[in-house]
């Protein structure tokens, strides 16, 4: 995949459909058209098939919930490419599969999802690692 990142890659597939992803009437379409479709549109987009199909159905407010999180932390984009071992890709795979949402957009909301995500966020562990490896790199400086 490119260095786009996973919500920039999808913000071209919808770009590339014309619609959004929060119904499944571009999936359907999709589908219709046979799998070669579906193959060249997620290769267009730098996706795997499953990805492609796993990104339609997903939340669609999961990468702001997860820019919000990531804010929370004291991180970023870059911050988690450099000092994480999972990608925002994934993060955001997480995030969307998440049951604790309206916990999260409390949290968030208060101001204390960063205290509390250890207790409903399946991403807590990965945003408390990234932390702690940005914190050491910046010690050896």
């Amino acid at each position: 995949m490119s260095a786009h990142s996973f919500g920039e890659t999808i913000a071209q597939f919808v770009s590339k459909i014309g619609h959004s992803l929060s119904g499944n009437a571009e999936y359907r379409w999709l589908q219709e058209q046979g799998p070669d479709t579906l193959e060249a549109l997620a290769h267009d987009v730098g996706l795997s098939v499953n990805d492609l199909e796993e990104a339609m159905h997903a939340d669609p407010v999961s990468q702001e919930r997860v820019a919000k999180m990531m804010a929370q932390f004291g991180l970023n984009d870059a911050a988690i490419r450099e000092f994480s071992p999972v990608t925002e890709r994934d993060i955001t795979r997480l995030c969307s599969r998440c049951e604790n949402k309206s916990r999260c957009d409390h949290e968030l909301a208060d101001g204390t999802a960063a205290q509390h995500a250890h207790e409903f966020c399946l991403n807590a562990d990965s945003f408390a690692e990234c932390c702690t490896n940005r914190d050491a790199a910046v010690a050896r400086q």
